[in-house]
């Protein structure tokens, strides 16, 4: 049987910094210095999203990013893992994700709604997806509707030949 795993990733702060001092507000962190570029180190998450942008998440018990143009954000976060989240992903979005690699950043559209996805280095994590809360309730019904008929389909394979 087929499975998919939807769990909400609760314990970091979401943040978005923006402007010259950006990538020197991260103390002790390690920061990605490519565009579009993510690095996962001690339980937190940057990605450069901009020549002078980042998004951090960042474990609510370290210390904060600071800057003059540091902002909070309220991203809703779903690990998505599994023998067939790549499966699940390819029923909501156009990206080929059997090509995506470990910790490889992406902004898509996914299920109609503006997202962003990285790839955990460790195969059995899946991915990372996050978005505006405001769309949690739909996008998550999306995801267990489409759940849902992948484990009918794995379990309904037989028939007459």
């Amino acid at each position: 049987m087929k499975s998919v795993q939807l769990t909400p990733i609760t314990d970091w702060q979401a943040w978005i910094l923006t402007g010259p001092d950006s990538s020197v507000a991260f103390t002790g962190m390690e920061a990605p210095a490519e565009v579009m570029t993510a690095v996962f180190s001690d339980g937190h998450l940057i990605a450069k999203t901009g020549r002078d942008e980042f998004l951090a998440f960042v474990k609510e018990s370290a210390v904060q990013p600071q800057s003059t143009w540091c902002f909070r954000r309220h991203d809703r976060i779903l690990q998505i893992q599994g023998s067939a989240w790549e499966e699940a992903m390819l029923c909501l979005c156009q990206f080929d994700f059997h090509r995506m690699q470990p910790n490889e950043w992406q902004m898509l559209a996914v299920a109609g709604i503006n997202c962003w996805l990285w790839k955990d280095p460790n195969p059995d994590q899946g991915i990372l997806i996050g978005f505006d809360p405001g769309y949690a309730e739909y996008l998550e019904h999306i995801f267990h509707d489409v759940i849902h008929e992948l484990e009918l389909r794995s379990v309904n394979l037989g028939g007459a030949l």
